[in-house]
């Protein structure tokens, strides 16, 4: 009687485990090469560009015979494209539909891309549309003005803080706490590769400046080029992406500059109505 009471004893005890919720710092068992497999395309999105397998090989801590199968089932699916004429690989059909879905998902991004293009033909100027990733400030749209650019924008790379126009205006509304492992890989990166870093009183006072105006005007950018860079808010008042305007060469006089500077704020103004 006593064994049988002791044997329904264990057996609601372990019923009443079943039904327990996992404890708090109990991991969820994943699947191994799934977890590779994303590790590798992590490597492809940052680099923004193609690679080749040894490249890859090396960037993702695999045996090149081993990730080759990954790339093979990847290229099967549309996740990855080899190039018939380099052999490197880079996202493919796939990636770049999961990506769109991604963007176009993102809180009110559809309505900001209709204000670009309409900025774009409006003003003759290329316009691009940057939001903040995990990765940093990602280009989400870009529409080509009149004139041809001569360094190419792809869709989901992504700009460095410091370095870079957009990524300042970033770094001006964004919380410290929001960019600061960003900016310390940045600054690791460029003192590795003997790139210059900007000074952190240098950097202050250009953070101040972009906050004190509207429109962030500069020449000191990654394209060969003047651009306008402007912080899209919503209607609370919080970033929501930034506006890159890339001037047309030779607009530089004053009554030119005053015209795209009012057009550019009325689109602002609307989308500060439509962003809720």
């Amino acid at each position: 009687m006593k064994s049988i009471r002791n044997k329904a004893v264990v057996s609601i005890k372990q019923k009443v485990g079943r039904g327990r919720p996992p404890k708090a710092d109990a991991s969820p068992v994943g699947i191994q090469a799934v977890d590779i497999a994303i590790d590798v395309l992590k490597v492809l999105v940052a680099r923004a560009s193609s690679m080749s397998l040894s490249e890859l090989a090396r960037a993702s801590r695999l045996q090149p015979s081993r990730l080759h199968r990954y790339m093979v089932s990847f290229a099967r699916h549309g996740l990855i494209r080899q190039s018939p004429v380099t052999g490197e690989y880079d996202l493919g059909p796939l990636a770049r539909t999961i990506g769109a879905a991604a963007f176009g998902r993102h809180n009110g991004l559809s309505v900001v891309h209709e204000v670009l293009s309409s900025l774009c033909a409006e003003s003759g100027c290329s316009v691009g549309i940057y939001i903040w990733t995990d990765l940093g400030p990602t280009l989400t749209r870009m529409e080509m003005g009149a004139e041809v650019q001569p360094v190419s924008l792809r869709e989901g790379a992504a700009l460095p803080l410091c370095g870079s126009a957009t990524g300042r205006v970033f770094l001006a509304y964004l919380p410290s706490s929001v960019t600061r492992q960003l900016v310390k890989a940045e600054i690791a990166s460029n003192l590795e590769e003997g790139l210059a870093v900007w000074p952190e009183q240098k950097l202050s006072s250009e953070l101040e400046k972009i906050r004190a105006n509207r429109i962030y005007w500069t020449s000191e950018a990654i394209l060969p080029a003047s651009l306008a860079v402007s912080p899209v808010f919503s209607a609370s008042g919080k970033l929501h992406s930034v506006f890159v305007v890339i001037r047309k060469r030779g607009q530089n006089k004053k009554p030119e500059l005053q015209r795209l500077q009012k057009l550019i704020e009325s689109k602002l103004d609307l989308l500060a109505l439509e962003l809720t």
